[in-house]
């Protein structure tokens, strides 16, 4: 056989092959299986938040009563133990509101008042005290108090452990499945995964309603009660096992 037909007939083989491996490796054996884990734990953090609106004819007035008021309940915040580096506050926000004609079907160019509002953010690491401290917010001339949302400071730890049930959830599944059809699982093929964590928020509904005695302290009134309760966090994974 000649040098050439020797060549052409190996490179029939070879290019021959790869349609069977292509095939072969397609056809692998596999089951899939979605593994959720979820575990609940006792939250320890708190991010709480507050506006100050006030309204004014005369903006500059307005401005600073503005500015008094968020310097008293930012100091009323880092007297209950809240440090600088968990506060934050946004920019100052003006808005002018115009008078309306007869019957206020149009707005006119004359401005009636100005709303200067601006909202600070914080985080409480002591969360039985939540109510104490949005009571001594309002007190301090917070005019809006926004849902509490709590959390744990161990949350990667947590997803973890969370992460961990639900790969055993996926491989206890794929067992089963396995073993009724005749089959071992093997050697994991794929693995997917997906992280969701449920924060539940507390909200206290205290907005104005503290001037009217809703919240103790502030007209006299009881402190709502508060309990912390624990949060879900939650892990699935979705894994392809090749069988044998």
């Amino acid at each position: 056989m000649s040098q050439n037909r020797m060549l052409a007939s190996c490179l029939f083989v070879v290019l021959g092959a790869f349609p069977a491996m292509a095939q072969q490796k397609a056809e692998i054996p596999t089951v899939s299986t979605t593994g959720r884990g979820e575990i609940k734990v006792v939250p320890d953090l708190a991010d709480l938040n507050f506006q100050v609106d006030v309204r004014g004819p005369v903006l500059r007035e307005t401005l600073t009563k503005q500015a008094a008021k968020m310097g008293k309940l930012l100091s009323v915040l880092k007297a209950a133990g809240i440090k600088d580096v968990d506060l934050q506050t946004t920019q100052v926000i003006i808005q002018p509101n115009y008078k309306r004609e007869d019957m206020g079907h149009s707005e006119t160019d004359v401005i009636a008042f100005y709303s200067v509002s601006q909202s600070v953010s914080c985080t409480l690491n002591n969360i039985a005290r939540i109510t104490k401290v949005t009571e001594a917010a309002i007190e301090a001339g917070a005019t809006g108090v926004g849902s509490v949302n709590l959390r744990s400071s161990k949350l990667r730890q947590h997803r973890d452990e969370a992460r961990l049930l639900a790969v055993r959830s996926a491989k206890e599944k794929a067992k089963a499945l396995a073993e009724e059809l005749g089959a071992k699982v093997g050697k994991p093929h794929s693995i997917v995964e997906s992280v969701s964590d449920v924060m539940p928020y507390y909200n206290i509904q205290a907005s104005n309603m503290a001037r009217m005695g809703d919240l103790g302290g502030a007209g006299g009134g009881s402190s709502p009660e508060f309990e912390a309760g624990t949060i879900k966090i939650t892990a699935e994974v979705s894994v392809s096992f090749v069988l044998e």
